[in-house]
């Protein structure tokens, strides 16, 4: 090994990081992020629902794999930007998120393709509420924790002094 390979593998700095303004975290902390975004979606995947019984189709089932054609002749039609549990998976997998606000949002984009494409009184869209209020609940869950062991109590002190 020569000595700019040896370079490239220690640190340039014994600085500590700073975060800026609290904000979900980035690709600054992927690792324990990623993680914890699969985690969630991993638990949000096997969310049988509300008043579900042993043996009926969990509510998340809608959501994990990508619409068939065959099955909805019209979905993509419809739904430009379809988007389900196994792609956010992958891209997790893959690095392909910078921050929790990609994940979310893509989690989000499901739900509104669920109500764009299905009618009101349609069943997928009461396992779409219940699914996504679950996963509400969890990803502030998430949050909490993140900002509990990310964020000194000085900078959360000063957050909360300002509002933020």
């Amino acid at each position: 090994m020569n000595n700019n390979e040896s370079n490239a593998l220690t640190p340039q700095s014994d600085r500590k990081r700073k975060f800026g303004d609290m904000q979900p975290p980035s690709a600054r902390s992927p690792v324990s992020w990623v993680r914890s975004a699969a985690n969630l979606l991993g638990r949000v995947s096997k969310f049988r629902g509300i008043n579900k019984q042993k043996g009926d189709l969990n509510a998340a089932s809608w959501f994990i794999k990508a619409v068939d054609p065959s099955e909805e002749p019209g979905y993509y039609g419809i739904i430009k930007t379809p988007m389900d549990f196994t792609k956010i998976k992958r891209k997790l997998e893959d690095g392909e998120y910078e921050s929790y606000t990609q994940f979310y949002d893509d989690m989000s984009l499901i739900k509104k393709n669920c109500y764009t494409y299905n009618p009101a009184n349609h069943i997928a869209r009461k396992d779409c509420d219940d699914v996504f209020n679950f996963f509400e609940g969890e990803y502030k869950k998430l949050l909490e924790r993140w900002e509990k062991h990310h964020v000194s109590p000085q900078k959360r002190q000063r957050l909360e002094e300002n509002g933020s």
